[in-house]
């Protein structure tokens, strides 16, 4: 999962004004679910680029994994 997979705002015809936390404040988002990082991909300097995630709603995605961007977690 990347920020930029989807294009909420030309989707769904809406701005997208909040923040992930300010979504977790307000109500407009909720944490519902454990997922586990289990692995880290680096570049060269040793900062994260994506990470391999374990879904607690079992085998969704590939056989139970995500991958995520580093930019997800950042927002």
């Amino acid at each position: 999962m990347d920020t930029a997979l989807y294009e909420y705002e030309s989707a769904f015809n809406i701005k997208v004004t909040l923040t992930k936390a300010q979504r977790l404040q307000t109500g407009e988002s909720s944490m519902t679910h454990a997922m586990v990082i289990t692995a880290v991909h680096l570049d060269k300097e040793g900062k994260p680029v994506r990470y391999r995630v374990e879904n607690s709603w079992g085998l969704v995605g590939d056989k139970g994994y995500f991958v995520m961007s580093d930019n997800w977690f950042d927002e």
